[in-house]
């Protein structure tokens, strides 16, 4: 990282492990075949209502899309999201 506050080797090691515990935290990914959509984009917070996925609280769980991907054959068109948890 290039940033002027990093000033030593120290700062530098502290900072980078701060990003890597922040990011590198365990998550489910889940893939979702659903009609297609134009509207969904990449980056979108979807809520998925399932008995498997639900929170410990028993709430929904909220996703952000990172995948997308459209099939064409000849029963239609279909739409597989790759969603990513939110923690």
């Amino acid at each position: 990282l290039d940033a002027p506050y990093i000033q030593n080797y120290d700062s530098a090691f502290k900072v980078m492990k701060w990003t890597i515990n922040k990011i590198m935290k365990p998550r489910r990914s889940v893939g979702v075949e659903i009609f297609p959509n134009p509207m969904i984009q990449l980056g979108d917070i979807v809520t998925v209502e399932h008995s498997e996925i639900r929170n410990e609280d028993g709430s929904s769980s909220r996703f952000i899309v990172y995948n997308i991907n459209y099939k064409r054959d000849d029963s239609g068109t279909t739409m597989t999201l790759l969603i990513l948890r939110l923690m």
